[in-house]
């Protein structure tokens, strides 16, 4: 690979680096407004179970695609590392 393109290539990962933990960080914002609103649900008195189910549900869908992004944005990182430097 030319220098040229090696350096269009690790600026593409770089940009792809920083959009992955940025939505990571996103995410994680998600997942603790989304935690604080069910523990608000179920201290009520007389708490809407089925609301809270699907906020559960929702809650394990957020949790799930943050770790698929973790993933994402880890191999993207070992690719930058081993074809750009660190």
């Amino acid at each position: 690979m030319t220098e040229g393109k090696l350096r269009s290539v690790c600026d593409l990962l770089k940009r792809l680096i920083t959009q992955c933990n940025r939505d990571i960080r996103n995410t994680e914002r998600r997942i603790r407004n989304l935690k604080s609103e069910i523990e608000k649900l179920t201290s009520k008195p007389h708490p809407d179970t089925a609301l809270i189910k699907e906020l559960r549900k929702r809650l394990k869908e957020l949790e799930e695609e943050l770790e698929r992004d973790r993933k994402q944005c880890q191999a993207l990182e070992e690719e930058f590392n081993a074809s750009c430097g660190p």
